[in-house]
C-alpha cells in the first residue's frame, strides 16, 4: 500500500522549509506501525531538502479529518491504501509530544519488583475508585447542607459508585450501542440515550404524577445530563471532548446527579446522605427495571457449550491466538496481550461480521426470503462482549471490568463461540419455511372440484407424487467451523490457498 504524507512543521520550528511537503511512503502490507511511518516521512524530507537522517523528528500524526493517531497503531488498521495524512514535525529532541486519546500516562516510580500481569489487570479494573474525582465534576455541591462531613458523605457516595460499577458500566454499554451504528461514537452517551435510560427505569414521573410530592420530570434528566456535560468539557483541554456526548466516567456522575435530585430531602423517600440516595435509586429503579435483557442473553447463549465445539476450538486455539494480535489496533513489545472490544468492533465491521444496516425482519418484501444472516448487530455484539466478561445473568452481581472491555485469549475464544451460536440461532430462524397461505375458494368451486374428484376416482389411477427432498439440517459445530475459517482467514491469521506460492522443487 501507499500512502501520501503532508509534512507541516510545528510552529517553533526556525524555517526555511515551505509550510507543507508532501512525500509518498510505500508501506508494503501495511503491518507497520504509524511511528515507523512518521520517522520515514520526516526522514524522506531531510534527504530531499539536503539535510541529515535526523534532522527532524515526527510530533504527532493525524489523518485527513484532523484526528491525532496512536504513534503505535498499525498502519493497516488506520488507513487504506492511497489515504492521505499529516505528520507534524520539528527539530526534537522529543518526538511525538503530542497527546492522543487513551495514550497511556507513566506510572509514578515505586520502590520493589515490576507488576506482574495480574497485578496490571487488577489495577485495570480499579480505575472507577482511582480515577473518578467527585469534585472535579462538581458533586460537592449537591451535598446537604444537613450533612456535617462533606468529604465523608463524597466518599461514600464514590463507594457506593464503585459497588455497583459492574452493573452501571453494563447499562452504560448497553445504552450507548442503541442506536450507536455511528463508529465515531464509541464508547459515548448521547442525551436521547441517556433519556432511554432513565425512562426503562422509571425513575421519571409519568402525566397522573404531575401533583405529587415525589413527581420526577422528564426535564429533570435534561438538566441533570447538561449540568455533567457542561462540567466535562470544563475538565478537558479544549476540543479533547465532545460537546453533546458523554464518557462512561462522566455517566456515572449524571447517574449521581439524578439519584440526588430524585432522592433529595424533602422529597418521597429522600435522603440526606447522598450515597443512601445512589443506593435507594440503583436498587429501586436500575437494577428492578433494567435487569431482564442481560438474563435473556445469557439463558440465549447457554446451548453454545457442547463437547463438539469445544474440541474444534481446541485445534484452532493457536489461530485463536495469533487473530487476536491481528485485531489489535497498537502492537508495542511486551504489551499486554489483550485484546480492546473498540479495536475488535472495528475489525469485525471490516469483516462484515457486524452489520449495522441489516433488517429486523428474517423475511423480505413481497414474500421474498432475503439473504441468510451472517453478522450481528452492534447491540447483540455489546450484549455477547458483557455476557463474556460477567459470566452472570444477574445484573447485581456484575463486577467493574476495565474500560473499555479488553479479552485475554480465553476470553476472546468464549466471544467467538457465542458470537457463532447467536448468528447460527438467526440463521436457523431465516431458513424456517413461510407459513403455507390459506386457500381462497369460493363454494361453486369447491363443488366442481369434488365433482371431478368422484368422476376421477372411478378409474382408479392416480398420479403419485414425488416425495420432497429431505434437506440435512445444518448442525451449530459445522456452522462454527465455517464461521471461524472465515474469521482467521479474513484477520490474516490463515491464508487462503491462492495466498500461498507454488513451491518450485
Amino acid at each position: 500500500m501507499k500512502l501520501k504524507v503532508n509534512l507541516v512543521p510545528a510552529k517553533t520550528l526556525k524555517a526555511d522549509i515551505s509550510d507543507v511537503a508532501n512525500v509518498v511512503i510505500e508501506c508494503g502490507m501495511g503491518e507497520q506501525v504509524l511511528r515507523w511511518l512518521a520517522y520515514a516521512a520526516v526522514n524522506r524530507l531531510a534527504y530531499l531538502s539536503g539535510g541529515i537522517a535526523t534532522s527532524f523528528v515526527p510530533k504527532g500524526v493525524l489523518t485527513q479529518q484532523g484526528a491525532l493517531c496512536d504513534a503505535n497503531a498499525v498502519v493497516r488498521e488506520v488507513f487504506n491504501d492511497g489515504d492521505t495524512l499529516t505528520v507534524n514535525f520539528g527539530v526534537g529532541p522529543e518526538a511525538f509530544t503530542s497527546r492522543w486519546e487513551g495514550r497511556p500516562s507513566t506510572p509514578p516510580f515505586e520502590w520493589g519488583p515490576d507488576e506482574t500481569l495480574d497485578e496490571m489487570r487488577a489495577r485495570d479494573r480499579d480505575w472507577l475508585a482511582r480515577d473518578l474525582d467527585l469534585r472535579t465534576f462538581g458533586i460537592d455541591e449537591l451535598v446537604a447542607e444537613s450533612v456535617e462531613d462533606a468529604d465523608a458523605d463524597l466518599a461514600a457516595a464514590l463507594e457506593k459508585l464503585n459497588e455497583y460499577g459492574g452493573a452501571l458500566q453494563a447499562l452504560f454499554k448497553i445504552y450507548e450501542s442503541w442506536g450507536g451504528d455511528d463508529k465515531t461514537t464509541t464508547d459515548k452517551m448521547t442525551l436521547a440515550q441517556f433519556r432511554d435510560l432513565c425512562r426503562d427505569s422509571k425513575v421519571v414521573s409519568d402525566g397522573k404524577e404531575k401533583d405529587k410530592k415525589g413527581a420526577f420530570k422528564a426535564e429533570a434528566v435534561d438538566e441533570c445530563f447538561e449540568a455533567t456535560l457542561a462540567q466535562n468539557l470544563r475538565n478537558h483541554a479544549k476540543g479533547a471532548a465532545s460537546e453533546s456526548s458523554i464518557g462512561i466516567k462522566a455517566f456515572f456522575v449524571a447517574l449521581l446527579r439524578v439519584a440526588a435530585k430524585k432522592y433529595g430531602v424533602g422529597k418521597e423517600n429522600g435522603f440526606a446522605e447522598l450515597s443512601l440516595r445512589l443506593n435507594h435509586f440503583v436498587s429501586a429503579n436500575l437494577l428492578k427495571n433494567c435487569g431482564s435483557p442481560f438474563n435473556v442473553t445469557h439463558a440465549d447463549l447457554k446451548g453454545c457449550v457442547t463437547d463438539e465445539a469445544t474440541a474444534l476450538l481446541a485445534k484452532g486455539r493457536r489461530l485463536t491466538e495469533k487473530t487476536l494480535w491481528c485485531c489489535q489496533l497498537a502492537r508495542t513489545p511486551g504489551m499486554d496481550p489483550r485484546l480492546s472490544v473498540n479495536d475488535l468492533e472495528r475489525a469485525l465491521r471490516r469483516w462484515k461480521v457486524i452489520d449495522s444496516d441489516a433488517a429486523s425482519s428474517p423475511r423480505g418484501e413481497d414474500g421474498e426470503t432475503p439473504p441468510i444472516p451472517e453478522h450481528i448487530t452492534m447491540l447483540e455484539y455489546t450484549r455477547i462482549c458483557i455476557d463474556v466478561k460477567q459470566d452472570v445473568g444477574l445484573l447485581s452481581s456484575f463486577e467493574t471490568q476495565s474500560a473499555p472491555f479488553r479479552f485475554d485469549d480465553d476470553e476472546f475464544e468464549t466471544f467467538l463461540l457465542r458470537a457463532a451460536f447467536m448468528i447460527f440461532k438467526k440463521r436457523r430462524e431465516a431458513m424456517k419455511p413461510p407459513p403455507a397461505p390459506e386457500p381462497a375458494e369460493d363454494e361453486e368451486e369447491k363443488k366442481d372440484d369434488d365433482s371431478d374428484d368422484d368422476a376421477s376416482g372411478d378409474d382408479g389411477d392416480e398420479e403419485e407424487k414425488e416425495p420432497e427432498p429431505v434437506v440435512e439440517e445444518e448442525t451449530f459445530e459445522e456452522y462454527l467451523g465455517t464461521f471461524l475459517d472465515k474469521v482467521y482467514r479474513a484477520s490474516g491469521a490463515l491464508l487462503d490457498d491462492s495466498l500461498v506460492p507454488d513451491v518450485v522443487v
